[in-house]
């Protein structure tokens, strides 16, 4: 009904009813065109919203190979659990003055960030792409 009602598909191919989860939802392929090949589409309800999950193959040669491992990520599909939500802690802030010399790696280190978190350290603290902290300036870093 939705994919139908609201986003106006017209054609679904190979449909089939999913319940990922115990959710109730619908999957199927929108046909083929001449520009590209069937492409994947999920409704999946949950409370009183609707998540669409689609999917589009370039590669014919590798459609069904895709579309397969498109359907298994589809079934994974679940709520956040309450104790999930309750073991994320938000990060807080702080103001460090650095007092001797270090980098953001060192400091990534320190306060057991992850990696990917340096270049966050930079931008918030204006020294992206490259540039380090000085001996004497105050920075902001955040913890968990």
């Amino acid at each position: 009904e939705y994919l139908f009602n609201y986003m106006k598909i017209q054609q679904l191919n190979d449909g089939q009813a999913i319940s990922p989860a115990g959710l109730s939802g619908y999957t199927g392929l929108l046909p083929a065109t001449a520009e590209k090949p069937s492409q994947r589409i999920a409704v999946i309800y949950y409370k009183l919203d609707a998540y669409i999950i689609s999917a589009d193959v370039t590669d014919s040669d590798q459609h069904d190979d895709l579309d397969q491992a498109m359907l298994s990520a589809i079934r994974t599909f679940r709520p956040i659990s309450r104790a999930e939500i309750a073991g994320q802690k938000p990060k807080i802030v702080k103001y460090l003055q650095i007092e001797s010399s270090t980098t953001y790696a060192e400091l990534i280190k320190t306060y057991k960030l992850n990696a990917s978190d340096e270049e966050i350290l930079r931008v918030i603290n204006g020294h992206y792409p490259v540039g380090e902290p000085e001996v004497g300036q105050w920075i902001k870093v955040f913890q968990q």
